[in-house]
């Protein structure tokens, strides 16, 4: 969570009248962080003695010093090591000169229990004016984050708040709620092996980041029908981001933008936006992708109903079937989720449509070849893997196309139940697409 625009104003403003009357106050290692941006407000005054009065234990990194009432020193030296290893990552995503960042360290207060905050108090390390929050709060040079169920969600949530605090520092501002969270989110996603840290990481089930349960809560909304469209995502107020759900959202509207074909390349130069925090954000965005905007909505339809863990979004855009030389079939990859075909339905109309051909798909890290009826070892959402399933695309509800898909196999006989063109793909699940190789010839006739 990050702090609101009116209280980083009137912190600025308290900032610029009381700098050079506390400026002696600071270490040196504040005073040279200050200079990396005068707009921050003032660093907490932590007397190192009342610190230790109050037993709270101190350890430092180059780039971060975490005060905590964790009885694990190894924990805490985890979390330094990665948030260390993050810096590099943090300035190549948002184009960031390392050497900008040689002085930066922030205050970290990792707070074992959210119930006892005694010591922290006493210590002198949560000041009166900070705001009650759910799970972590930035602001300034401190963060204060509670200890979470887990190794992992720990990590993540101080990556979380890591995130928020460098797009403060070195981009001036961290935009609109919604991207704020969204981006705190997609980058907090990580991988921790060997020493080795990956944010942004691509999840691949609830096994590799346990208790987060962002997918978990889309999926529900999806099921109860509380889905939102882009834009109401974007329009989510700071004030909801007390509760979990928005942060699931912001995450899948980042996770979305940021790699679908059509809007990746406008989403990066968001963090030259950064600094903006009111409308204009949005508006600036949407007039950047607006020839594209139907497009990217039929396609996040087909995004939040298909959800899962890994889910690969530009494998899992609508594209386009290949047609062959003589426009008589189509060739249906198998490593892309829908393709549209050139046939077009009404209502009512019979067809017949057959498969030819054979592709491969890996299962269990094992390559195995499979025709167009698919591999009867392992399912997915009740159909043999690497079956060919047919849609009819509907514009006015593109996410209908995956819930009334059929099987069509080695071929099939149909009858259309709605006007709309054909689409095909090869049943595997949209996090493991890309494992797949070759496609099938699909001929399509009018009976």
């Amino acid at each position: 969570m990050q702090r609101s625009p009116v209280i980083q104003f009137a912190l600025t403003v308290v900032t610029a009248l009381c700098l050079p009357l506390l400026a002696a106050a600071q270490t040196p290692q504040q005073v040279r962080m200050q200079r990396l941006n005068p707009a921050m407000p003032l660093p907490l005054r932590i007397d190192p003695e009342r610190v230790a009065a109050a037993g709270i234990e101190v350890l430092s990194g180059k780039h971060i010093c975490i005060y905590t009432d964790v009885r694990d020193q190894e924990l805490t030296k985890d979390l330094i090591r990665v948030f260390d290893a993050a810096m590099a990552q943090w300035c190549n995503f948002f184009g960031v000169e390392p050497e900008t960042t040689k002085d930066y360290q922030l205050s970290a207060m990792v707070i074992a229990d959210r119930n006892n905050t005694q010591a922290f108090r006493k210590a002198g390390l949560i000041p009166a004016d900070l705001p009650e929050f759910l799970a972590g709060y930035n602001r300034g040079h401190e963060t204060w984050l509670y200890l979470q169920p887990g190794d992992y969600y720990t990590r993540h949530l101080l990556l979380h708040e890591g995130t928020h605090a460098f797009m403060q520092w070195f981009l001036r501002g961290s935009g609109p709620s919604w991207y704020s969270e969204g981006m705190a989110e997609l980058l907090g996603l990580n991988r921790w092996q060997d020493g080795e840290l990956e944010l942004g990481y691509r999840v691949r089930s609830n096994l590799d980041c346990p208790y987060w349960g962002r997918v978990k809560i889309l999926r529900n909304d999806v099921t109860e029908r509380n889905e939102l469209l882009l834009e109401q995502v974007m329009e989510i107020p700071a004030a909801a981001y007390r509760q979990v759900r928005a942060y699931a959202w912001s995450w899948a509207a980042c996770d979305f933008l940021a790699h679908h074909p059509l809007t990746k390349d406008a989403f990066q130069q968001l963090t030259k936006n950064a600094k903006e925090i009111g409308p204009a954000f949005n508006r600036q965005f949407r007039q950047s992708i607006e020839d594209h905007w139907p497009i990217v909505q039929r396609d996040w339809q087909l995004y939040i109903n298909e959800m899962v863990y890994g889910y690969e979004v530009d494998r899992g855009v609508l594209r386009a079937a290949t047609q062959d030389a003589e426009n008589s079939s189509v060739q249906v990859q198998a490593d892309y989720s829908w393709q549209e075909t050139p046939w077009r339905v009404q209502a009512g109309d019979r067809f017949q449509l057959t498969a030819e051909g054979q592709f491969e798909l890996t299962v269990a890290k094992k390559t195995l070849p499979s025709a167009g009826g698919g591999i009867t070892i392992e399912y997915y959402q009740g159909n043999p893997l690497g079956v060919l399933m047919m849609g009819v695309l509907d514009d006015q509800n593109p996410a209908s196309m995956a819930k009334t898909s059929r099987v069509v196999g080695l071929g099939h006989d149909f009858v259309a139940e709605r006007a709309g063109a054909i689409c095909l793909r090869i049943n595997t699940s949209p996090a493991k697409r890309s494992d797949n190789r070759g496609f099938l010839r699909v001929t399509f006739t009018k009976n």
